[in-house]
C-alpha cells in the first residue's frame, strides 16, 4: 500500500472519525465525523471535502448506508442519551426521516434481500443485561422488528448471503451468536477463547470462514460450519475495521494501537487456504486513526485520521497494490 492522497477536513478542532463509506456511482466517500457531529461529504474526482451533512439533525454519527435506488443516507446516531437512524434524502441534502431507537445506536448490518437494517443498541446503557437489534425497513423507514441479545454490550453484524445467519459478537461475555434473521432467534453460541474485546468482523461465505476483530490485538477466524475456533492472527491493537475481498483473499484491518504508543496502522494478510495466513506487512497512518473503507473497484483505501495536537482531521488515500 502507498500513500498516494491526504485529503483535508475543514471542520477545525475536536474532529474524530468513526466509519466510513464509498459511493462508488457517486464518486463520493461519506465519513462520519463523531467530533463535529456531522456527515462529512468527499468529492473523489476532485478529493475534495464539499459538505458537511446533517449538521443540527445529529448527534454522534457511527455507521452508514447508502443506498443508490432510492438516493438516501443512513446514518446510525448515538450517545448516552439518543439512539436513532437518521436518514437523508441526498437530493436535497435534508433529513427526510429520524427513527428513535434505544441510546448509544452505534453497529449496523445491511440484508440487501429484504432492504432491512440491523441497528444495534447498548443495554449497559440502559443499566440492562441484554441489548435491544432492532429491524428498519429502508424503503418505508419503519422499524419492522426487534430482538434482544443476551448481553449488555453487543458489536458488530456480519450478514451471510447464502444463509439466514448473522454473526454478532456479545463483549462482556467474549462470545459469538449465531441469529437466524427469519425467526429471530439464536441458534448458536460460540465460545471465544483466543482475544477478548471483540469488535468489527468480515465474512468470507464460500471459504466458510468468519473473521473477528478483539481489540486486544487478535483477528479470530471462526469456522462457521463448526463454531470452533480456527487459528488467532496477530494483529495492532483496538482495531475498529476489517475488510475482506474475496479476489485477492486479502484481509485489511485498521488500528489505532495502543494509547502509550499511537501506532496506527493498516494491516493486510493474505489467505494461503482457509485455516492459514500471512502478513503482507503494514503501512503506519496517523495517531488515533481506527478506521477506514476499502473501494476495491478503485483498488483504493481510506483511512479516516482525526484531529491530533496541532493537525486537523484528514483522509488517507492508499494504492492497494
Amino acid at each position: 500500500m502507498e500513500l498516494v492522497q491526504i485529503i483535508p477536513i475543514d471542520g477545525g478542532p475536536g474532529g474524530e472519525f468513526d466509519h466510513l463509506l464509498v459511493d462508488a456511482a457517486g464518486d463520493r466517500l461519506f465519513a462520519a465525523d463523531e467530533g463535529h457531529q456531522v456527515v462529512d461529504v468527499i468529492d473523489l474526482r476532485t478529493n475534495k471535502m464539499v459538505q458537511s451533512l446533517g449538521k443540527g439533525d445529529l448527534h454522534t454519527p457511527h455507521s452508514l448506508l447508502y443506498r443508490k435506488d432510492l438516493d438516501r443516507l443512513y446514518v446510525v446516531d448515538g450517545d448516552l442519551q439518543v439512539g436513532a437512524v437518521r436518514i437523508f434524502d441526498m437530493k436535497s441534502n435534508r433529513l427526510w426521516k429520524s427513527i428513535d431507537l434505544p441510546p448509544l445506536a452505534d453497529w449496523s448490518g445491511y440484508d440487501p434481500a429484504t432492504h432491512y437494517l440491523y441497528v444495534s443498541g447498548l443495554g449497559a446503557v440502559l443499566k440492562k443485561p441484554d441489548s435491544t437489534v432492532s429491524i428498519i425497513d429502508t424503503t418505508s423507514g419503519d422499524i419492522v422488528g426487534q430482538y434482544l441479545m443476551p448481553d449488555p454490550v453487543i458489536t458488530a453484524f456480519a450478514m451471510d448471503p447464502t444463509s439466514p445467519n448473522i454473526y454478532t459478537g456479545l463483549r462482556t461475555s467474549n462470545q459469538m451468536t449465531v441469529v437466524d434473521r427469519t425467526t429471530r432467534k439464536i441458534t448458536a453460541t460460540w465460545p471465544v477463547t483466543l482475544g477478548t474485546g471483540l469488535g468489527s468482523e468480515a465474512l468470507d461465505p464460500v471459504g466458510h470462514r468468519l473473521f473477528v476483530n478483539c481489540r486486544s490485538g487478535q483477528t479470530i477466524v471462526f469456522d462457521t460450519q463448526t463454531g470452533k475456533e480456527i487459528t488467532a492472527i496477530p494483529i495492532n491493537t483496538f482495531s475498529d475495521d476489517i475488510f475482506w475481498d474475496p479476489l485477492t483473499k486479502h484481509l485489511y484491518v485498521t488500528a489505532k494501537g495502543s494509547p502509550k504508543e499511537e501506532h496506527a496502522t493498516v494491516q493486510v494478510f493474505e489467505q494461503i487456504d482457509p485455516d492459514h495466513y500471512r502478513s503482507l506487512g503494514e503501512v503506519s497512518t496517523l495517531p488515533l486513526a481506527r478506521t477506514g473503507t476499502y473501494a476495491p473497484d478503485r483498488k483504493l483505501f481510506y483511512v479516516g485520521a482525526p484531529h491530533f495536537k496541532e493537525a486537523n482531521e484528514q483522509i488517507l488515500v492508499y494504492k492497494v497494490r
